[in-house]
């Protein structure tokens, strides 16, 4: 998946960053979960680990980014997740 299938950007209310897709999509929370490290699993939000930094995926596309300020590895990040 190009980066021009999604943005990533500073969330206005938190302090951290996160990915949205162009064109939104309900994201298959089990499949991601089988190929990351899961830390929590739940039917709307699924929290996994990615090169050493949390990521909370929302099931809508959303991907929002805990303790992460470089914007090349969020990029990467976002790859792999939107591609599994």
């Amino acid at each position: 998946m190009g980066c021009s299938m999604f943005r990533i950007e500073k969330c206005r209310d938190k302090a951290v960053y996160s990915a949205k897709l162009d064109k939104p999509r309900r994201l298959d929370l089990k499949r991601i979960a089988a190929k990351f490290k899961t830390i929590q699993d739940t039917p709307i939000v699924l929290v996994v680990e990615v090169d050493g930094v949390e990521v909370i995926v929302h099931r809508h596309g959303e991907l929002l980014f805990k303790n992460c300020n470089d914007m090349e590895k969020l990029r990467k990040i976002a790859e792999k997740i939107y591609g599994a």
